[in-house]
């Protein structure tokens, strides 16, 4: 297999980026020591189409759960609400957990957020980036009630 020059063997990529509209107001939390954490829902929609031998595929919508931590989350409370259009950029993470009722081993995956801008239109618009993606404030142990409420 012809390597691609810029990536280099062994090396990998987890990097997501979408434009979609928030579909409730972010819920910011703190965890038990003290970092800053929202939590919300983003909305993408992908077109139908019609193919040449008539078999039609309907519009998508599909949900994104998104979290931010730090001081990024704190911004993110205070100037996004539902309905508005935001760009977010980050990486995918998987939390396993267990359900109090019932034992069971869940898994959930996550958009951890390390740059927006709300790109519903306003005088200025938003943006923020973190300083360093990989010291974001976010913690590794999540405990259910960090992320359940998604």
């Amino acid at each position: 297999m012809k390597s691609l020059g810029f990536i280099k063997k062994r090396r990998t990529m987890n990097k997501v980026q979408l434009i979609g509209f928030v579909g409730n107001d972010p819920k910011l939390k703190k965890s038990v020591s003290g970092s800053s954490c929202v939590q919300m829902n983003i909305c993408t929609n992908e077109k139908g189409k019609r193919l040449a031998d008539g078999t039609l595929y309907e519009d998508r919508t599909e949900w994104h759960k998104v979290m931010m931590w730090g001081r990024g989350a704190e911004m993110i409370a205070d100037v996004v609400r539902s309905g508005n259009r935001i760009y977010v950029e980050g990486r995918l993470r998987n939390y396993t957990y267990k359900k109090l009722e019932d034992g069971v081993e869940h898994k959930s995956y996550y958009i951890v957020v390390d740059y927006f801008e709300l790109l519903t239109s306003r005088k200025y618009p938003f943006m923020l980036k973190t300083d360093n993606p990989d010291e974001d404030g976010m913690e590794d142990n999540v405990t259910l009630e960090d992320v359940e409420e998604l």
